[in-house]
């Protein structure tokens, strides 16, 4: 056994530093030291298991979480404890961490808001749970705080320049159908993907948008009755809209910058809300018609007015398929 050496009077000493602490140990013979050794040794492994981290974790979890919660919300627990917090938290000591380390580690997930928001919660709960039951004397997530959230990034609609050049870039390709209906009609990429040509009342001229964003985006709008026709005589394939959300994504943005555009697949529905705006819709009938929320949102955030942009060059550009009272 190390560290064990004969004094000089003929007894025997263990020496060593654990925890910062010199500890010696003195016995009369070697194996009376041994023993000693052996039980300390066994002492501190279960010391060093209570103060664990992970054992910590999963105490707290499996007797004061997962009883009482649903089993989406264990879902939820399970990926922040195993893949997030004791995959890549230092398997130590509770009582070494650091406020700066948890920050830092929470400000790691900088492209995750909701990660960072539940990441927050549950190591706040951890410790909390920590310092209740006197494993920690400290709780070093007292000051822990979201990271301030990055601006977002403002998204511009097309300019008549550019949806002219866009409407040209179409003919012809493969999403033309997808695309257009995205400018006509503003809808979010799965509303667009998820519409059948029984959406269509063609009597009242309503269209059904099956969206799940809000609960305002299951709406009816209206449809011109060229837009009608435009979409019978497009209607080639079940489902009317054949292609994987990816797809449509990376080939609308790709076909954009292929045309000099340097704008997204989302751009098309920021380019509906500015021409609804031009083509003499109010503000109810813009919300209504994007399926948002609240007016604000249509407003601050979808409409972009552009000076050179009127009515006429809208109808220039798409006839009568936008549906005009």
């Amino acid at each position: 056994m190390k560290n064990i050496y004969k004094r000089k009077d003929g007894r025997y000493e263990y020496s060593k530093m654990i925890d910062n602490e010199r500890i010696y140990i003195i016995k009369s013979t070697r194996k009376k030291l041994e023993k000693e050794v052996r039980e300390l040794k066994q002492r501190n492994k279960i010391q060093r298991n209570k103060y664990l981290f992970k054992n910590i974790v999963l105490e707290w979890y499996h007797n004061f979480k997962e009883p009482y919660i649903k089993d989406s919300a264990k879902q939820v627990y399970n990926t922040t404890i195993y893949t997030h917090i004791l995959t890549k938290l230092e398997n130590k000591n509770i009582n070494k961490f650091t406020f700066k380390e948890l920050q830092l580690f929470i400000n790691s997930f900088c492209d995750k808001r909701r990660i960072q928001e539940i990441l927050l919660q549950h190591l706040k709960a951890i410790f909390d749970y920590a310092y209740s039951n006197k494993y920690i004397t400290i709780n070093p997530t007292t000051a822990l705080k979201l990271p301030k959230k990055a601006s977002r990034e403002i998204i511009k609609p097309l300019t008549i320049e550019e949806q002219q050049k866009l409407l040209q870039a179409i003919k012809g390709h493969k999403l033309k159908t997808f695309i257009f209906f995205s400018l006509i009609f503003g809808t979010r990429r799965n509303e667009t993907l998820a519409f059948k040509m029984e959406d269509i009342n063609e009597d009242k001229q309503l269209l059904h948008i099956n969206g799940t964003k809000t609960e305002n985006a299951q709406r009816d709008i209206k449809i011109s009755k060229a837009m009608i026709e435009y979409l019978k005589e497009h209607n080639i394939s079940k489902p009317y809209f054949n292609f994987t959300s990816d797809y449509v994504t990376k080939y609308t943005t790709k076909l954009l910058k292929s045309i000099g555009i340097e704008k997204s697949l989302h751009s098309l529905r920021h380019t509906t809300a500015t021409n609804l705006f031009y083509l003499g819709y109010r503000d109810k009938e813009r919300q209504q018609y994007l399926g948002h929320a609240n007016i604000t949102t249509t407003n601050n955030i979808y409409t972009y007015l552009e000076n050179d942009i009127n009515k006429e060059d809208i109808h220039r550009l798409y006839n009568n398929f936008y549906y005009e009272n």
